[in-house]
């Protein structure tokens, strides 16, 4: 499993990362062979700033290969 700082959509920052620099450290550990096909990748810390309303976010994500950790998740590790 994969927890990453996901603060910002498309704001640009110096200090969280955005979509884009999250997609291409995630596309990167894919590359490396950190992570595969089994390995849940979730977006954390989400700022209220830039980014898509929940729903809309949820489906990018998927669409992007990652999922959208929320308030009250619990994920079950094996």
């Amino acid at each position: 499993m994969v927890v990453l700082d996901h603060t910002y959509g498309d704001v640009i920052s110096n200090d969280h990362l955005n979509a884009k620099q999250f997609i291409a450290i995630i596309t990167e550990m894919k590359r490396r062979k950190i992570t595969n096909q089994n390995t849940k990748i979730f977006a954390s810390h989400i700022s209220h700033e830039g980014t898509l309303p929940h729903d809309e976010f949820v489906a990018y994500a998927r669409q992007k290969g990652y999922d959208v950790a929320y308030d009250g998740l619990v994920v079950e590790v094996r």
